[in-house]
């Protein structure tokens, strides 16, 4: 009995002293929500919304939703999510503790999924389904997480019964449908038959053993107690991944449930803060040491994947590189590249990675330019790198026309045949460079053509062929002594030419013997001025050293039918063009141009500007467009038109074409007749008063007078003087041949009309008789002086220069008395004149 006991202690010593710590479980921790957002993302970069669970719970029964923690080293996560297919609570180790059987409804879903992969002919139901949903935007183009599934199915049904589960992922736009639990590398969902190994059922073979990881209990698994989980087995750490589009809509749908019963439950394990949605990775560090670092001059692109609406700044040793905002980065020179994200949805999330670049340093090896040899072969090779200081070993690897020399593996290398060839250096640090050079005689020829017999009409110009290399790398030596690539020869005899290609020359002549050909000479521009016709004669200067010639008109470009002589007669403006042939073949074209100029210019008839300072000659120019002609005048000018000031002869030559036509025209400037018939003229109702119409300056002497009496005109009166007796308005008009000028005077009578010298004066200011009007007899005898005397012989008034300013006043102003009073009028030649006036009131 007593050993017994010690048995017993040291089985229980045994069992717990070697008992690892099991997972524990919550599912008041978090919410559906918090589980999704805070356990499994964790991340302020994700943009997750609608989120929903379902479980047990949901129908009153089992939850099978929940959290665990693990601090188990041989269970590959340390916390996460957990869906199962029975009581979360019932999850935590050892394995072999009893679980609850479920009895709510699966999901039509993932029923319809495996039913359609027609890999489980006996599937009739799924139940005890535990989902969590929830939509988001990826920021990058990939997304991931990390799972372990674990089953009570392992070891007992996993030859052919297998509870289901899926990664759903679904595009909202385009409502695109992917699993992502699958097998690696296959189509297989994860299952306890699409992962199984056959040592813990031998009833079937093992699929995929590789990613089942360990099975607790018998056949051959560990202990029962030291599973930190109340299943079976489970598979290793998996990762589900798939390609999405940055920014776009998806929805995951994470599903688990029991096949056709409720027992032998099954869960799916969820890393938290696995699920990726955005990340920068620039990889690994390109490092000497890492032994991944590029060479010198190979190009990296760095890469990060996000939406097309981010903001990304790249960085160089910490400094941002400016204008460097796209989602690649190509890199060239060592140092730490570093990158930043920004997605304008998720403000709060800032996405970096840094890595190092460095450069090993490759060897720099330049064979040189081809080698050409025109005879014997031979050279020597050298691939040492130009900074071959930089490493500890160099190795070598020579190649002819890509065959590789086998013992061909030094610096150097002495050829002594033609063709390509090429070396591969590889440095101790791993970078290899290759180089290739040609050897090779080059093959190449030229040719000047056959002889030739060209027309001396024009230089003929010698080209050579040159074939196999290219022309632009030779030079030439003509017989000539020049050196352009081809040569003109205007006498006939042979030619050569070296050509010369590095070391290497090719020479070949030619025979020019020149034939002659017609010498004619049309001109080029033919001005027929006033001529109707023009013939144009093609014979040849040279005509007497042929025996027949051939000849062809053109006129504008198309062919004369019929004018094949050698002359041609034309009468119209253009091109002629004649083709001359000779019996030995030689053709010469000449052009000329011909044009018949027919226009006339007149300047009018001779002027004489009456009355004027200047005179503008204006010519009509007819038969051509004035404005094509020059003008050149006798007074110097080159104006179409000139105004004169002078009189004069003035010509003028028009120009057009070299042809010119001449006028001339007489101008002579004239006064008008300068005539004064005088201002207003008083005259004695009884007197005649001629009036005189004769100019006052020098005229043609062909006058002529119209006369005009109050307007109209003076019958048979045409004299330059004219007797008037009338008062009224008198005109005349006088013409001096061409010149005409008009004048006009106003006739009246005196106040005193009758021209008497009034015996009374009656000064009462009626206007009749006021004063002693004298004014006729001033007019006529110009009055010095009048006298007036009382009848006392007293001097009462006088007035030098008198008119009629005595209106019976004394000198000193006062009204004279009434009565008879004496005057005496002295005249500036005449006699006085003396009588009596009675001054009235």
């Amino acid at each position: 009995m007593k050993n017994f006991n010690l048995l017993v202690c040291a089985f229980f010593i045994f069992l717990f002293g070697n008992a690892q710590p099991y997972i524990t479980t919550s599912t008041t921790q978090f919410t559906h929500e918090e589980l999704v957002t805070q356990v499994l993302i964790n991340s302020p970069c994700a943009i997750v919304e609608n989120i929903v669970g379902v479980t047990g719970t949901n129908f009153g029964n089992l939850n099978g939703i929940g959290y665990f923690e693990n601090t188990n080293s041989n269970f590959p996560i340390d916390n996460g999510v957990i869906l199962m297919t029975g009581a979360v609570n019932e999850a935590p180790g050892p394995n072999g503790g009893t679980q609850g059987g479920g009895g709510w409804p699966g999901d039509q879903q993932l029923f319809n999924y495996i039913q359609g992969l027609g890999i489980d002919p006996g599937l009739t139901s799924y139940n005890d389904a535990s989902i969590l949903e929830f939509d988001f935007r990826p920021l990058t183009d990939s997304i991931s997480f990390n799972f372990v599934f674990a089953s009570n199915e392992y070891g007992i049904f996993q030859c052919d019964f297998s509870d289901a589960f899926a990664f759903f992922l679904t595009e909202v736009g385009t409502g695109e449908v992917t699993n992502l639990a699958i097998v690696p590398d296959t189509n297989d969902p994860i299952s306890v038959i699409t992962i199984r190994d056959q040592l813990y059922n031998s009833s079937c073979g093992s699929v995929n053993p590789e990613f089942f990881d360990v099975f607790y209990g018998t056949p051959n698994g560990l202990p029962d107690v030291q599973s930190p989980i109340n299943f079976n087995g489970h598979t290793v750490l998996m990762q589900a991944w798939s390609f999405v589009t940055p920014n776009t809509q998806y929805r995951m749908k994470l599903v688990i449930a029991d096949r056709n019963d409720t027992a032998f439950n099954s869960a799916v394990f969820l890393e938290g803060g696995s699920f990726f949605i955005g990340n920068a990775d620039l990889g690994e560090d390109l490092t000497i040491q890492n032994g991944n670092a590029p060479c010198d001059g190979d190009e990296i692109l760095l890469t990060v994947e996000t939406s097309e609406s981010s903001i990304i700044t790249w960085y160089f040793n910490g400094v941002i590189l400016e204008g460097e905002t796209g989602s690649t980065l190509l890199v060239t020179v060592a140092g730490t590249y570093g990158v930043e994200i920004v997605n304008p949805d998720a403000p709060d999330c800032i996405i970096t990675d840094e890595i190092i670049v460095e450069f090993k340093t490759s060897p720099i090896v330049e064979l040189g330019e081809d080698i050409l040899v025109c005879n014997e072969v031979t050279a020597l090779l050298d691939a040492t790198p130009l900074n071959s200081n930089d490493f500890d070993a160099i190795f070598y690897q020579w190649f002819l026309n890509d065959e590789i020399l086998v013992e061909a593996t030094e610096a150097t290398l002495l050829v002594s045949e033609i063709g390509v060839y090429s070396v591969e250096v590889t440095t101790d640090l791993g970078c290899v460079v290759t180089d290739s050079i040609s050897v090779l005689i080059p093959d190449f020829s030229v040719s000047l053509g056959e002889d030739v017999t060209p027309c001396d009409s024009i230089p003929y110009e010698i080209v050579p062929l040159i074939e196999g290399i290219d022309p632009s790398e030779v030079t030439y030596l003509w017989s000539t002594g020049e050196t352009t690539p081809s040569i003109f020869v205007i006498t006939s005899g042979n030619y050569s030419v070296v050509v010369s290609y590095l070391e290497c020359t090719k020479t070949d002549d030619i025979q020019v013997d020149f034939i002659p050909s017609p010498i004619l000479d049309l001109g080029d521009e033919l001005l027929e001025c006033d001529a109707l016709f023009k013939i144009l004669d093609a014979t040849p200067e040279n005509n007497n050293i042929f025996n027949e010639l051939f000849y062809q008109w053109y006129f504008n470009g198309t062919l004369i039918t019929g004018a094949t002589q050698a002359t041609l007669e034309i009468t119209e403006n253009g091109i002629y063009t004649v083709e001359v042939t000779t019996d030995l073949g030689c053709t010469i074209t000449e052009t000329v141009s011909v044009t018949f100029v027919q226009f006339s210019v007149n300047l009018g008839a001779d002027v004489f500007p009456c009355d004027a300072t200047s005179f503008e000659i204006v010519p009509l120019v007819e038969g051509i467009n004035p404005s094509d002609a020059t003008y050149l005048w006798n007074t110097g000018q080159t104006t179409f038109s000139i105004t004169v000031t002078t009189s004069g002869t003035y010509s003028v030559d028009v120009s057009y074409f070299g042809c010119t036509q001449t006028d001339t025209i007489e101008v002579n400037f004239r006064e008008l007749p300068l005539v004064n018939l005088g201002t207003s003229l008083l005259k004695c109702a009884q007197d005649i008063l001629t009036l005189n119409a004769q100019p006052q300056n020098e005229s043609s002497g062909q006058l002529t007078f119209i006369w005009f009496f109050n307007g109209g005109v003076i019958l048979n009166e045409n004299a330059s003087t004219l007797d008037v007796t009338e008062a009224g308005i008198y005109a005349v008009e006088v013409n001096d041949n061409g010149c005409i000028t008009s004048e006009d005077v106003e006739v009246n009578f005196y106040a005193n009309e009758n021209c008497i010298i009034s015996q009374g004066i009656s000064p009462n200011r009626d206007g009749l008789n006021d004063c002693f009007d004298l004014q006729f007899l001033n007019d006529k005898s110009s009055i010095t002086k009048l006298s007036i005397f009382n009848r006392y012989g007293s001097i009462v008034f006088e007035q030098a220069n008198y008119v009629d300013q005595w209106c019976g006043q004394s000198d000193n102003g006062e009204l004279l008395p009434i009565g008879n009073y004496y005057y005496v009028i002295t005249f500036q030649e005449e006699k006085p004149k003396t009588g009596y006036i009675y001054l009235n009131k």
